[in-house]
């Protein structure tokens, strides 16, 4: 018999509880902070970000962008997302900042041949992860990007 584990710090993706909690967080602020930051989507990556992206794309409709990961070798393109939306402005959904591959990733991926595109802020929904700064730094922008961190009661 195999015991499962969540994985510790994506522990709301296997609880019903959670997940909604999360999703309902974060659709109650995408509005908000897509108007703020001018953004044209909203961009995850990964299976913790895909399940809270999703979860609360059935709360609050908003423009969703999903990036893979190279390593991800499921079916699809490297960047998808609601038909017709043109991008230039994006905000990157995560739990939490730790090493800063996950934004890297996203930036990299997105901006890949685009001279007008722009991550304009990350927004964390987890209570875990580093966020001392609350700001980015990203190597190609030459400048800092902001770090929105989502926490119950705010």
């Amino acid at each position: 018999m195999r015991t499962l584990y969540s994985g510790g710090y994506s522990e709301h993706q296997y609880s019903a509880a959670t997940l909604r909690e999360k999703a309902q967080l974060v659709s109650a602020a995408i509005p908000r902070l897509l108007k703020k930051f001018n953004a044209d989507c909203i961009v995850v990556t990964g299976k913790s970000g895909h399940s809270v992206a999703f979860a609360a794309l059935m709360l609050q409709d908003y423009p969703l962008c999903v990036v893979r990961k190279e390593t991800d070798q499921s079916h699809g393109m490297g960047v998808e997302g609601t038909s017709g939306v043109e991008v230039r402005r994006y905000l990157i959904l995560d739990d939490f900042i730790v090493s800063g591959n996950t934004v890297r990733t996203c930036i990299n991926t997105m901006d890949a041949g685009y001279d007008d595109m722009q991550c304009v802020g990350v927004i964390a929904y987890s209570e875990c992860g580093d966020l001392a700064g609350s700001s980015f730094y990203v190597e190609q922008y030459a400048h800092k990007i902001p770090v929105i961190r989502l926490l119950r009661g705010e």
